[in-house]
């Protein structure tokens, strides 16, 4: 009896965590963010317009620098971006990547994250639909995104239509393997390529509400994690 209402004890606390951990991390991660700006452009912004003549640093509006802060950082951001569009941008943020990418320290650190922003920010990030496919053998299925037709000198016996796949890898989608094959052998999947890619980075933990199996509760901890043995067959 003990043991059964400590097992329940532990499934009520791995719930509530599973419910709240979620929130807390955004909640913290929102707070470091206002607290960087706040200190680093909120404040200084309100002291120089103190500065100006007939204005009392007390009179000023508490949140007037912090929302100058978040303006100008949005403005920095609009300019840089044009600034990146023009030949010279391109150029000049080029070499200094490049130089960057050379450094001892920074060269082990900077090529993932700037792989995972090229990921996820990049305009040309356009995958097509998802589908399922039979791979990397028979009996196998894995996810891919279809990037357009396959190339005209690759054929297939039959001369069926080939599409291009891309197979992401878990947990960093951005690598992976590109594959052709027939468009009868693909199976298309309900579901968006944000559903996905959150499916592919969790490995497969992360299941899209309209593929969840029928029944199933995600809230419920596993039969083995309860020290329950299901009962013999």
């Amino acid at each position: 009896m003990a043991r059964e209402r400590k097992t329940l004890l532990s499934r009520f606390f791995l719930r509530g965590i599973a419910a709240l951990l979620p929130t807390l991390i955004t909640i913290f991660i929102i707070y470091r963010i206002a607290s960087f700006v706040h200190d680093n452009l909120g404040e200084p912004i309100n002291n120089l317009i103190a500065m100006l003549p007939g204005i009392e640093r007390a009179t000023l509006p508490p949140l007037l620098g912090d929302a100058a802060g978040v303006l100008a950082i949005l403005l920095v951001c609009m300019l840089f971006g044009f600034f990146l569009t023009s030949f010279i941008g391109r150029r000049l943020y080029k070499i200094v990547e490049d130089a960057v990418a050379r450094l001892p320290i920074l060269r082990v650190i900077y090529p993932p994250i700037k792989q995972l922003t090229d990921f996820f920010l990049s305009e040309r990030r356009r995958f097509g639909r998802v589908v399922s496919v039979e791979y990397p053998r028979k009996g196998l299925r894995s996810i891919g995104f279809v990037t357009g037709e396959a190339m005209k000198d690759v054929k297939f016996p039959g001369d069926k239509k080939l599409l291009t796949i891309f197979i992401p890898s878990s947990p960093t989608p951005m690598t992976g393997y590109v594959i052709m094959l027939p468009e009868d052998e693909v199976q298309p999947l309900d579901i968006s390529v944000d559903e996905a890619l959150r499916f592919t980075i969790s490995g497969g933990v992360l299941v899209p509400p309209s593929q969840q199996p029928l029944g199933a509760d995600t809230n419920d901890v596993p039969a083995e994690d309860t020290g329950h043995k299901p009962p013999s067959q």
